[in-house]
């Protein structure tokens, strides 16, 4: 997700959708645990901070800890983070959504591993956390800081086994070997349609195009689990949104990160 796409998406998501139940004209909504009503960009309760459902569809969400909870930052800020993030910045100044009015906050990158901050490795079934932190320049006071993503690998484990008939995702329940096979099936007729048509030149960036997008298919459709929990199997897309309003397992309920 980069950074004028996940503006776009935020946006929309948020500031052109009026008909939701629970929003009031001027674009306010009701908290569905509280009833209380917060402003259109806050991702979370202002009074009893529950997660907003509609954060689920959102491709990227940052959130900062607090006590024993994950908060999500509110969506200028969150499209913020994630433009200075995708661009390789080490820090960003927070001056947008409620940091408008409170300032001397930043967001400071995890740069480790060759400063790269996307820096992320699966050790022994496990996950090396980036360490993302807020930092209060008045009292050098840091609160960590995580990225939900769709894409993001520190999240979600892939299956290294062999795929068998009966592993089906924990979440829709389709069966990753169907699935794989029927993705296989389209690419192969797509690949030779494409190749009985084009000549060599287009042919070539015909590929480079089709990888990608088989890339990005593959990682939608293969089986993953979670950090802390080996024995449930999910799609992708499908424990991603899970991820966004939940901070654990839903099945064995181990949670992902402590706060």
């Amino acid at each position: 997700v980069h950074g004028g796409k996940a503006t776009a998406e935020l946006f929309l998501l948020f500031y052109s959708d009026k008909e939701n139940t629970n929003m009031s004209a001027s674009g306010e909504w009701s908290c569905d645990a509280c009833t209380f009503f917060n402003q259109e960009s806050d991702l979370t309760c202002t009074m009893c901070f529950t997660v907003r459902v509609k954060t689920k569809d959102l491709k990227v969400m940052w959130q900062w800890s607090a006590d024993d909870q994950w908060i999500p930052y509110d969506a200028a800020s969150c499209v913020k983070i994630e433009e200075s993030f995708q661009s390789g910045r080490k820090n960003v100044k927070l001056v947008d959504g409620y940091f408008a009015n409170n300032h001397g906050y930043s967001i400071v990158f995890d740069q480790s591993k060759d400063g790269q901050s996307h820096s992320h490795s699966h050790v022994a079934g496990r996950t090396t956390k980036p360490y993302h932190y807020q930092l209060n320049s008045a009292t050098s006071f840091r609160r960590r800081v995580r990225r939900i993503a769709d894409d993001d690998d520190t999240l979600f484990v892939p299956f290294k086994n062999t795929i068998t008939e009966d592993l089906n995702c924990s979440i829709c329940q389709v069966a990753f070997l169907d699935q794989d096979q029927s993705v296989d099936d389209k690419e192969k007729a797509k690949a030779k349609d494409t190749n009985d048509q084009k000549d060599e030149s287009n042919q070539a960036s015909e590929r480079n195009q089709d990888e990608d997008g088989e890339k990005d298919a593959s990682k939608d459709d293969e089986p993953v689990s979670l950090p802390p929990c080996s024995s449930h199997y999910f799609h992708r897309p499908c424990i991603a949104q899970w991820i966004k309003l939940h901070d654990h397992c839903p099945y064995c309920k181990k949670r992902i990160w402590e706060a």
